[in-house]
């Protein structure tokens, strides 16, 4: 329509702006909660040391909020889970995929109530199923429900963020979640809730850094720069994960220090955007096509900047 067009190009201006207006030393960081690479990169000095004296991490319940305030001009660099970076692409943003700050088999995972009589994906059938809509991991839920031979309209699927699925979980308000890490960990630390199925026998799920075309143009030295301190974050981290995982507990005021550390053990949090990481955002690009979330087929390779990371370990 001609609104939405107004719109789209109004977003695009907006970031052409924000992207003219900021300094060399200044950078707009968008993540969610629990991430740990851009805390610690930032607490460790990593981002000064490259340069970035000047640096703001604006902290996100769930990637589509994330995908508002960047389209907004609000953010400069992204963390999100791969979904909502393809709805922004479809609804007119000009991302470019820099590189992932974690990419896992198992840091997804479907938790369910020991009584709510769900052994198998088929058993999901009739039950009360929670995600958080424009998150990576909603097509999770509906992959689980087809590798049981089940549709979305088998079950009643509900949208909560990670944390309320939890609660809702606990207070039997729902049979099973759909959520990630640390939620993935605090949950099953719960009497009665199990882990019935991560993801090794789906596929690899990985989140990609993102900026816009207009920012990468305009402030091509800062990317680079928050690339190298991710880079020098994350392995410091894979050195040091207790007290990585301790840094991010205190900056998120998660108490169960716990959570955040197994789902660092869980994860690939190099930098580098590697063939490997490129297939697993293509078949989520197809796979969230195919449960018609994203409307538009997305061609990834379009948006990729492997070379940004080529270098890195």
């Amino acid at each position: 329509t001609i609104v939405a067009a107004a719109l789209i190009a109004l977003a695009a201006l907006t970031a052409t702006g924000c992207a003219k207006k900021r300094s060399a030393n200044s950078i707009r960081i968008g993540c969610l909660t629990g991430h740990v690479i851009p805390i610690v990169a930032e607490h460790n000095g990593y981002l000064a040391e490259q340069g970035l004296s000047n640096v703001e991490i604006f902290v996100f319940g769930g990637g589509p909020a994330e995908i508002e305030a960047f389209t907004s001009g609000d953010l400069d660099v992204i963390l999100t889970g791969d979904l909502p970076a393809y709805n922004g692409i479809v609804n007119g943003l000009d991302l470019r995929f820099i590189g992932s700050y974690s990419a896992s088999y198992k840091s997804n995972a479907l938790i369910v109530r020991d009584d709510a009589g769900i052994a198998t994906f088929a058993d999901l059938r009739g039950k009360r199923l929670a995600v958080p809509f424009g998150t990576n991991i909603q097509s999770l839920a509906y992959e689980y429900l087809a590798a049981g031979g089940l549709t979305a309209d088998d079950a009643t699927v509900i949208n909560l963020s990670c944390a309320d699925a939890v609660n809702a979980l606990k207070a039997r308000d729902v049979d099973a979640i759909v959520v990630w890490n640390p939620w993935v960990q605090l949950a099953y630390k719960e009497e009665g809730i199990t882990v019935l199925s991560d993801t090794s026998d789906f596929r690899n799920f990985v989140c990609p850094i993102s900026t816009s075309a207009a920012f990468l143009d305009a402030h091509g030295d800062t990317i680079q720069k928050v690339l190298a301190a991710f880079d020098k974050a994350a392995t410091w981290i894979t050195a040091n994960k207790a007290a990585a995982a301790q840094i991010a507990a205190d900056y998120y005021q998660i108490s169960d220090v716990s959570s955040i550390l197994l789902g660092l053990e869980d994860n690939d949090i190099s930098i580098k955007l590697t063939d490997d990481k490129v297939d697993g955002l293509r078949k989520g690009a197809v796979k969230n096509y195919e449960f018609g979330i994203v409307k538009n087929k997305i061609d990834v390779d379009k948006y990729l900047h492997q070379d940004l990371t080529a270098s890195f370990k």
